[in-house]
């Protein structure tokens, strides 16, 4: 997984321009780590990523430990490929996305990580064929109280 990480480290700061980090400070409270890489930017990253890992045939675990490496790494770029790369998973079920969330919540500091990922959640959701209300109703309501009595400002 270290080459993957380096690999991506590599692509993160090749892809990073001055003014968009002066910008995410400016536009973000208290961000101290990230890189200045535009999100759209990040996106194609995140492609570009998991495509590579699918095609070296890395194991879904192992796929899952490198996503999980990147969300709790800190750094605002890194938050956002990861949860990129998590919507990019196949979502047959409720449970799916709701895997997803449990995943992204604690990487959740700021307001572009936060909207990512509800971005991602809602565009996970509509995939989904089956979703029944009474689905939805057990597994998602919990999980937004939840988010919405947060402490957590984001």
């Amino acid at each position: 997984m270290k080459l993957y990480v380096k690999l991506i480290e590599k692509e993160l700061k090749y892809r990073s321009e001055e003014d968009q980090l002066s910008y995410l400070k400016r536009v973000i409270p208290g961000l101290e780590n990230a890189y200045g890489v535009k999100a759209a930017k990040i996106t194609v990253l995140a492609k570009k990523v998991k495509a590579k890992l699918e095609r070296e045939c890395i194991s879904p675990d192992d796929q899952r430990l490198l996503i999980s490496y990147l969300l709790a790494s800190g750094v605002h770029e890194k938050i956002i490929l990861a949860v990129e790369m998590l919507s990019l998973g196949e979502f047959k079920e409720v449970e799916d996305v709701v895997d997803m969330i449990d995943m992204s919540l604690p990487a959740i500091s700021n307001w572009g990580v936060c909207d990512t990922v509800a971005n991602r959640v809602c565009k996970s959701m509509a995939s989904l064929r089956s979703v029944e209300e009474a689905d939805f109703d057990y597994m998602m309501k919990p999980k937004l109280y939840m988010m919405v009595r947060s402490t957590n400002a984001w």
